[in-house]
């Protein structure tokens, strides 16, 4: 017997008829069909041939690769059904794969895996109990065939969260607004609860009321703060912020302030009125204005001004020719101009017109307001 035609040398045929693989065939990516033609040949040279055709079978593969998607890493008291992490693998037949744990008889371990993959805890977890949980995760096709690998899943320490009380600034209403700074989350952030506390008495003293006011943090901030209304008679104001998790609580030092009723404030520049000037205001960083029951400002230098106060003792204001502006108590006498996409330093005011230097542009710029009426009436 011998070959004639043996496409692409996929195959050999010896002398005696035995037809031989000559490679390793993958039907995934080779063809399933081969035709040969073979000729027998006998001793006075007479012949007969052929065609003769081959099928690639299908045999299932068992799937491989199987990883853990991340860390498998998980806070401690944190809720059951919190999500570990996922299992993927691959599978050259390309089947569907499921996800299962290999337990133990007594099935003690804290977690669950769904068929698509996801680990997720089944109670809570405590560092102090046990540090790491060993499992072993199965990836399975749908004849059965599977692979296996071994992980660990650490669990992590928290402690308790550190804060920091902010001033307490107090308001003609007899309210005051106060918070705090988160300065460590504990390493638990979703478990965690920020708030005040409000006393008229120190709060290493015994007895008296406090006010507990829970409260979020501001978004994409450490910062929280709210306005309480303080009850009648409370001669001092005390209050310290809170920061707690499963682990414990902590608090910020106590911050004090004496309650005025009869002086108001405004908040957003720490201003005080001035007692010889009904409707004026003096702030520290800001300087002196007059405040209009529409809501405007006349400001000593910069005159009529729109205030739109932001956190942080932070201030936008509109004005006639200047547009939208920003600065805040660090940053006065720079302001941001929205419209000139610039900083810009306000050098002061003469005769109603104010004087600016512009950065981004590199020159001086003068606002003339005189044709402005600026006393306390007009808007």
């Amino acid at each position: 017997v011998e070959e004639a035609n043996i496409t692409d040398s996929y195959f050999k045929l010896d002398t005696n008829g035995t037809l031989r693989a000559a490679k390793s065939f993958d039907y995934e990516t080779d063809e399933h069909n081969y035709t040969i033609t073979v000729r027998a040949r006998d001793e006075y040279n007479g012949t007969v041939e052929g065609n003769f055709t081959i099928q690639l079978l299908d045999l299932n593969e068992e799937p491989y690769d199987l990883n853990a998607s991340n860390n498998l890493a998980v806070q401690e008291n944190l809720p059951a059904g919190t999500l570990v992490g996922a299992f993927t693998a691959n599978d050259q037949d390309g089947d569907e794969l499921i996800y299962k744990l290999a337990v133990d008889g007594n099935n003690t371990l804290p977690f669950a895996l769904s068929e698509k993959g996801e680990l997720r805890t089944t109670q809570v977890l405590d560092f102090e109990t046990q540090e790491t949980h060993e499992l072993e995760v199965l990836a399975l096709d749908d004849e059965g065939s599977f692979t296996s690998g071994f992980f660990t899943v650490q669990v992590v320490d928290c402690f308790v969260p550190m804060v920091e009380t902010l001033p307490i600034e107090l308001d003609e209403n007899g309210s005051v607004r106060t918070g705090g700074e988160l300065l460590d989350d504990g390493g638990n952030k979703q478990n965690l609860e920020v708030g005040i506390e409000v006393s008229a008495h120190p709060f290493s003293g015994v007895g008296g009321e406090i006010i507990d006011i829970q409260s979020l943090l501001k978004p994409n901030s450490l910062t929280f703060e709210d306005l309480i209304k303080i009850p009648a008679g409370w001669k001092k104001i005390y209050a310290r912020a809170y920061a707690k998790n499963a682990e414990g609580v902590s608090y910020g030092l106590e911050e004090s302030i004496t309650n005025q009723p009869g002086k108001s404030r405004d908040l957003w520049a720490s201003a005080s009125p001035l007692d010889d000037a009904p409707g004026w205001w003096e702030s520290p960083w800001f300087g002196t204005f007059y405040r209009s029951e529409s809501g405007w400002l006349l400001h000593l230098d910069l005159g009529w001004i729109y205030p739109s106060p932001g956190d942080n003792n932070s201030l936008w204001l509109w004005k006639e020719k200047l547009g939208w502006a920003w600065t805040d108590a660090k940053l006065y006498s720079f302001i941001y101009s929205v419209d000139e996409e610039s900083w810009m330093y306000f050098y002061g005011a003469l005769n109603q017109t104010r004087l600016f230097y512009d950065y981004s542009n590199e020159e001086w710029i003068d606002f003339d307001d005189s044709n402005e009426k600026e006393t306390q009436g007009d808007r």
